[in-house]
């Protein structure tokens, strides 16, 4: 069903997510966290995630286990067993003088993952307005990392940018890729 990424046609049950064969689940456990991290340095992805500084496995489990901060795991199901294929995040929720709430979110997914990535991206956008009550969604991402912006393209996120010299990507200087999406618009992109 290559239809998963913006309509609602998967089923939600207790806060977990599921679009056939593939699963969104809230708050996992130290153990998968672990899996993932794991997982992230064995591709030598870690760098491109967390682009301003790779995190040691302790600080990963930290932050992503704080009351503030909503972690995803993103799940294939095989037979009777579930394997991780990546992970989102909700985390540095703000709210403006009129209660307008937003929050930064991130996405990443092993190599493998390619091609169920914009239907899992599209399950956890869901969760994420679903769950947390907010009204925009944000990332930012380094200007040369065009896959990590055109995913977030793919989700209709809007960019806007780049910011000249915001951040740094493999210890260079550059611009950086702000996306949004708005809960209207992606209510509206669900129809």
């Amino acid at each position: 069903m290559e239809t998963c990424a913006v309509e609602q046609a998967y089923e939600k049950q207790d806060g977990v997510y599921r679009c056939g064969n593939l699963i969104v689940a809230p708050d996992p456990p130290e153990a998968i966290l672990a899996e993932a991290y794991l997982r992230f340095a064995r591709e030598d992805l870690l760098g491109q995630i967390f682009y301003e500084g790779v995190p040691t496995l302790s600080w990963f489990l930290r932050e992503f286990q704080k009351p503030d901060t909503h972690a995803l795991g993103c799940f294939r199901r095989v037979g009777d067993t579930a394997q991780l294929c990546g992970m989102g995040w909700v985390n540095k929720i703000t709210y403006g003088a009129d209660g307008f709430k937003r929050a930064e979110v991130g996405i990443a997914f092993f190599r493998d993952t390619t091609l169920r990535s914009v239907k899992f991206g599209g399950m956890m956008v869901d969760w994420i307005f679903d769950n947390c009550n907010l009204d925009m969604i944000y990332g930012m991402t380094p200007q040369p990392n065009e896959p990590a912006w055109k995913y977030a393209q793919s989700l209709g996120m809007t960019l806007a940018g780049p910011v000249p010299n915001f951040t740094s990507w493999k210890g260079e200087l550059c611009g950086v890729w702000i996306s949004s999406l708005s809960r209207q618009g992606w209510q509206k992109m669900r129809g």
